[in-house]
């Protein structure tokens, strides 16, 4: 329950999410998020998340918001809930043998 709680303050704090006109009920889910919110969503460490990178071809590849090497590194949002989805449904239905 912490996790979550965190997760939504921090999606909170992001200043870069999409605005909703008044009126719609919709929530605002934000573009982009960094590695420590991703780490939060999925409930891993940062090295596990780097290893997420290396090792499955299928996990969004993370954008630098500039060109710099300590440029910050952020992820689509839907691209990681989509991701998650599908690596839910295969767990589900992998066979161990």
């Amino acid at each position: 329950m912490v996790k979550i709680d965190s997760l939504n303050q921090s999606l909170k704090e992001t200043s870069n999410v999409l605005a909703v006109p008044v009126g719609i009920t919709k929530l605002a889910v934000p573009l982009r998020i960094t590695k420590n919110e991703v780490c939060l969503m999925l409930g891993i460490g940062r090295d596990k998340l780097s290893r997420l990178e290396r090792e499955d071809e299928s996990f969004p590849k993370g954008m630098k918001e500039g060109f710099t090497r300590q440029a910050a590194v952020f992820y689509d949002y839907q691209e990681i809930v989509d991701w998650y989805e599908n690596w839910k449904s295969m767990m589900r239905t992998a066979t161990y043998s």
